[in-house]
């Protein structure tokens, strides 16, 4: 859990955070070098906004949190704000995490979620799941968490048939499934989820062989990922890397890991720190920790 004495996370920090990807979509903010969030005060500003979030870029998702959470030009909506927040966290955002946290321990948070509960309301649900998938609430077991996550996706909540794709895709806390689980993605990807998209995408790169056909696959990561999709640019990454629907070129793999793990993601290093190993001469002087 994170201590009080962190740094305050600032709207410039968010700000640059986004606007230092390397995307098309970012010129059409005019964001570079702005302090407050007050730039996105603006319908085509936070519909481009939305646009990131939705590829699975966590950095939009982290504003959008934070802009429901202040009210300001968008309303203000705390459980929102909390969705946001856990969909950026579960994309491995530190800056995301930290807000979260901040923002459960307000007031009347818990009251908030509990009221919206009691309604069966779908944000509510896929929140109180994301609190346990985090660990930031262990006040529910794993099976009570699954139940809230199952009744938000009978609702049709984007998010919440995505992660409860993912679920039976990994089985993570259920039985894992991995037709149930790619029927609930092709489900999302049908109400326009880019993230489900990419998601079954990523699904066939990573289950293919170096003669599959992935034509169309690439070309929606190449699309997601030029909207600021994590999942997106390490898939690429592994793609280069391998030369599965791609011709290999180990440095794109390289820029794509590295530019991923820049961002957060654990895996990406991993692969990364990997790569680096291989390459690295086995002779004394490049010996690191003994290994």
């Amino acid at each position: 859990m994170q201590s009080d004495s962190l740094q305050e996370i600032t709207d410039r920090m968010l700000i640059a955070e986004l606007t230092n990807l390397e995307i098309p979509l970012i010129d059409s903010l005019y964001a570079k070098n702005d302090s407050s969030l007050s730039i996105f005060y603006s319908t085509l500003r936070l519909n481009n906004l939305r646009i990131l979030a939705e590829s699975g870029s966590h950095e939009a998702q982290t504003i959008l949190g934070k802009l429901y959470e202040e009210g300001n030009y968008v309303g203000k909506n705390t459980l929102l704000a909390a969705e946001y927040y856990i969909r950026a966290t579960i994309l491995d955002s530190p800056r995301a995490a930290f807000l979260l946290w901040q923002l459960l321990r307000q007031k009347n948070f818990y009251n908030l979620l509990n009221d919206a509960i009691e309604f069966a309301d779908p944000t509510a649900q896929f929140v109180w799941y994301g609190l346990k998938k985090l660990g930031y609430d262990n006040r529910l077991n794993e099976k009570d968490a699954i139940e809230l996550l199952e009744k938000a996706a009978a609702q049709k909540h984007v998010a919440a048939v995505i992660e409860l794709g993912f679920n039976y895709y990994f089985g993570k806390y259920i039985k894992q499934d991995k037709s149930k689980g790619l029927e609930l993605l092709k489900l999302a990807e049908s109400f326009n989820s880019v993230e489900a998209s990419v998601r079954i995408a990523a699904s066939k790169v990573f289950e293919s062989n170096f003669t599959t056909e992935l034509n169309d696959e690439i070309n929606k990561l190449i699309k997601a990922e030029n909207n600021g999709s994590l999942l997106a640019q390490f898939t690429l990454a592994h793609c280069y890397e391998n030369g599965i629907g791609v011709k290999k070129n180990l440095p794109n793999a390289v820029k794509f890991y590295r530019e991923a793990a820049q961002r957060g993601n654990q895996f990406a290093y991993e692969q990364l720190k990997r790569l680096y190993d291989s390459l690295r001469p086995k002779t004394e002087t490049f010996n690191v920790d003994g290994k």
